[in-house]
């Protein structure tokens, strides 16, 4: 099978819908990815996709969101990769390997090639042979959906705004200059 692999842009989110719905089961709308993507305080997404040459279809999709991070002191985007997808009809075909370098290379021309990425079960080896590194552990928190629906509504009855926020100090420069 052949693909064309290209970056994506900001209107066309709508490309990712049919990924979301056969690889993970959900369906959403554009706004979904509408604030990580775009209205993202850290910036906009990097995202590219392969299209199918003989159908057109999306077939797969690689990104990474800019977060905010203080390195040595100094306020730092640093790009956490998310949101990949192939769909089912086009796996085994090196996809997820093609999409991350194009925006791998991409990133690293536009001087940004930093990125972080928490994977899963299916990730990880793709991104093992990407050449990335377990530079430490990392506990997952949550806030059960039961919470964060109290805390929505105690906007409303007292007036104030809510935010969770975790306070890391890892430090990030240290690790890095130790592997």
């Amino acid at each position: 099978m052949s693909y064309t692999i290209r970056k994506v842009e900001p209107n066309e989110l709508a490309l990712l819908l049919p990924l979301m719905k056969d690889c993970f089961g959900m369906e959403v709308d554009v706004s979904y990815f509408q604030w990580k993507f775009l209205d993202n305080p850290a910036g906009s997404f990097v995202g590219f996709a392969a299209f199918h040459e003989e159908s057109g279809d999306c077939a797969g999709y690689y990104g990474v969101i800019p977060e905010q991070y203080v390195v040595d002191g100094k306020p730092s985007i640093i790009f956490q990769s998310g949101d990949t997808m192939t769909h089912s009809k086009h796996r085994r075909q090196g996809l997820f390997f093609k999409l991350a370098t194009a925006c791998y290379q991409y990133l690293e021309a536009q001087s940004n090639l930093f990125v972080i990425g928490f994977g899963g079960g299916q990730s990880t080896p793709g991104l093992e042979k990407l050449g990335w590194r377990h530079l430490f552990p990392i506990r997952y928190f949550g806030i059960p959906r039961l919470v964060c629906t109290a805390y929505k509504g105690l906007d409303k009855i007292t007036g104030k705004k809510y935010q969770f926020q975790q306070k890391n100090t890892h430090n990030l420069a240290t690790e890095l200059a130790a592997n």
